[in-house]
């Protein structure tokens, strides 16, 4: 099967690397593009459409035609948009931390003056506290190693980049209508102690669904499930696959 792993926000296609490596063991072709933002870019400014639409054209270098895509954070809102641009592309879409659910007016705020920080700022000390938040309390000190892997590989982000993927996420549509009313394959991954996005919301998205969906919480992770229970989060991802297939 053709999968397509998406990044979320400060993060890099690495995070990917040992899972891309699991499921490519046995017998899938796995891609993970980089978002448009974290590599050099003539934009200035990004929106949810531009996204999708650079991840499309990496797909089609790949030759995937049809494929599952599961994205992280961020990358859960560009799967929606490229769902919502090519429905029949999609044959499975995978909500890892993510939510279906547009900003609210703070969080809408919040994200703007993100934006005017890091183009003023630069990252550096945004980075310093919003990576250890990302993980659940009592997986922060254990995770200190790989906390710091992931500062470096965001400080090589450009700056402007992340604040125009602020603005994008700010500015996006929402989702749930669409999710709802969709008949393919749905995985909702949330972490238990995810200070970003509430699990409840989350139920609430998966109990509206029209068609088949999966729903498995990750009870040890905050918004880094990947990284705080990798062995879930795999089999979590091997399920679905299973799931899509299934219903084919």
């Amino acid at each position: 099967m053709d999968i397509v792993l998406l990044h979320g926000f400060t993060e890099t296609p690495a995070m990917w690397s040992k899972i891309q490596q699991d499921l490519t063991q046995v017998g899938h072709r796995v891609l993970t593009p980089a978002h448009l933002g974290n590599i050099e870019t003539p934009y200035s400014t990004l929106t949810m459409e531009d996204m999708a639409n650079w991840i499309f054209q990496q797909t089609k270098q790949a030759d995937f035609h049809a494929f599952v895509v599961v994205g992280h954070s961020m990358g859960g809102y560009v799967a929606q948009q490229m769902l919502r641009q090519n429905p029949k592309g999609i044959i499975g879409l995978g909500l890892m931390q993510s939510t279906a659910a547009a900003d609210g007016e703070e969080k809408k705020r919040n994200r703007t003056q993100l934006a005017g920080i890091l183009r003023d700022k630069g990252s550096s000390s945004f980075l310093n506290t919003f990576l250890p938040s990302l993980f659940a309390e009592f997986n922060r000190a254990q995770s200190k190693p790989t906390i710091a892997e992931l500062g470096q590989l965001a400080s090589l982000i450009p700056a402007a980049g992340l604040a125009a993927q602020t603005e994008a996420m700010r500015d996006r549509l929402d989702g749930v209508e669409l999710l709802q009313k969709s008949e393919i394959p749905l995985l909702f991954l949330p972490g238990r102690n995810d200070t970003l996005i509430k699990v409840e919301d989350l139920i609430k998205q998966a109990a509206g669904c029209k068609g088949p969906f999966q729903l498995d919480i990750l009870e040890n992770s905050g918004h880094m499930g990947i990284f705080e229970e990798y062995e879930r989060t795999l089999a979590a991802l091997h399920n679905f696959i299973d799931f899509v297939l299934f219903h084919q």
